[in-house]
């Protein structure tokens, strides 16, 4: 976890605000968010378990409630996906809205996510320390409208992390 405050002073600074008279923080909030949505998106496209979680659902009354910070299910262990009606037979689930539906019991799931918005600078923000640099830079490219740059410096981290063996490396960048 980091706090919301470092990553705003890193980027205020990075923009040449050291006093804090050009952007208030709100006006950073709003490029360190769609940093971390674009280096977390990139991520999720490549599978990379850097952006993925794994929880144990209580599912009663044939139905429970998905975490809040889901963006897609990766994997439902000892299920499989249903398509078909509304209620899914033993051995299958479906996921309609914020819940997913199977039988009762616990179930062990793991997810994509993408962490919370920063809204305050108190705020704690769930990203790793090794992506620090990374989405304050892609901040300060958006802040500039030099997409050019925040597409390479997503490449950057996606395609190194795949070089550690952690993901695959993706055929397209984010702005083309």
């Amino acid at each position: 976890m980091i706090e919301a405050r470092s990553l705003l002073s890193h980027l205020r600074n990075l923009s040449g605000d050291h006093q804090g008279m050009r952007f208030s923080d709100y006006q950073l909030m709003g490029p360190l968010n769609d940093a971390i949505s674009l280096v977390y998106d990139a991520l999720i496209g490549n599978a990379n378990p850097a952006a993925r979680r794994r929880m144990t659902l209580t599912v009663a009354g044939g139905s429970a409630e998905l975490p809040e910070d889901l963006h897609s299910l990766s994997l439902v262990d000892g299920l499989l996906p249903w398509s078909g009606g509304t209620v899914p037979p033993d051995g299958y689930y479906r996921v309609a809205g914020d819940r997913i539906y199977c039988s009762d019991g616990d179930l062990s799931v793991e997810y994509f996510y993408i962490p919370e918005m920063i809204v305050e600078d108190l705020d704690e923000v769930d990203i790793p320390r090794s992506l620090f640099s990374t989405v304050v830079n892609v901040a300060k490219a958006l802040m500039m409208n030099d997409y050019m740059t925040a597409d390479n410096l997503v490449w950057k981290v996606v395609t190194s992390m795949a070089s550690r063996g952690i993901s695959h490396i993706p055929d397209q960048k984010i702005f083309t």
